[in-house]
């Protein structure tokens, strides 16, 4: 696999979502595979990526990325400049050039043991979404959310594993909020 050009890039979610699996089929396939520079850089490259407009990739990336070095890395989300707008599962999520600070939701307690309480507001006339992902970033499930002001969502995964986990939210088919969350039993 060649490193990829800056052009590769900006191909987003769809091409990201390609070159991470199969960077992840060649070590299933060959368990001796032994990555070399050309795939870090590109698992780099791909890491290094706003999630929003990289993908769910991305967080596929940096966990691979992570493997390899047997060494935790801290990420920066590179998203300060406008992402694009990518069509996933059968919505169209634009992301806007900031996301939502977080203090406008809130998702408690953070770790939890898959028992957890999301509150939000939601205006008059808005749609919006809790969507739950591994860390793998395959959707573990969404949750409606409902108009109106100091709204709260009690959320019960108690079959989740003990791990890190995401989620975003997704108000008028854009994302307000991207994040983490880590469940220890």
């Amino acid at each position: 696999m060649e490193f990829l050009p800056p052009q590769a890039e900006r191909l987003g979610g769809a091409q990201n979502q390609q070159t991470a699996n199969e960077m992840i089929l060649r070590k299933l396939i060959n368990s001796k595979y032994v990555y070399n520079t050309a795939d870090i850089n590109t698992l780099t490259s791909i890491a290094n990526q706003c999630p929003i407009s990289g993908g769910d990739a991305v967080y596929q990336a940096r966990v691979l990325l992570m493997t390899i070095e047997n060494n935790v890395i801290e990420f920066v989300d590179n998203c300060n400049e406008k992402p694009s707008t990518r069509s996933e599962s059968g919505v169209s999520i634009t992301a806007t050039n900031q996301i939502t600070a977080l203090s406008t939701y809130k998702l408690y307690p953070n770790p939890n043991d898959g028992n957890m309480i999301f509150e939000y507001s939601l205006s008059a006339q808005s749609t919006g979404m809790f969507v739950l992902y591994d860390i793998t970033g395959r959707m573990i499930n969404k949750y409606k959310l409902t108009e109106g002001q100091s709204n709260s969502l009690k959320i019960s995964e108690s079959g989740l594993d003990n791990g890190v986990y995401f989620y975003s939210v997704i108000i008028d088919n854009t994302v307000k909020a991207y994040s983490k969350l880590v469940i220890v039993k």
